[in-house]
């Protein structure tokens, strides 16, 4: 399992949310991240629980 700097979390989280609401296969893909590792982060900092995709 890969480990992530706090700061790429961070920025990643802040790109996802408002207000530049990116989406999560262009952060993905820019930054050489998971889908699912971003949805986890984004629930995280949300402070909810990820859905699983369908």
């Amino acid at each position: 399992m890969a480990r992530y700097a706090q700061r790429l979390k961070d920025q990643a989280v802040a790109r996802l949310l408002p207000p530049e609401s990116a989406h999560i296969e262009t952060v993905a893909q820019e930054l050489g991240v998971g889908m699912a590792t971003l949805e986890r982060w984004r629930a995280e900092a949300l402070g909810t629980a990820r859905t699983e995709r369908i």
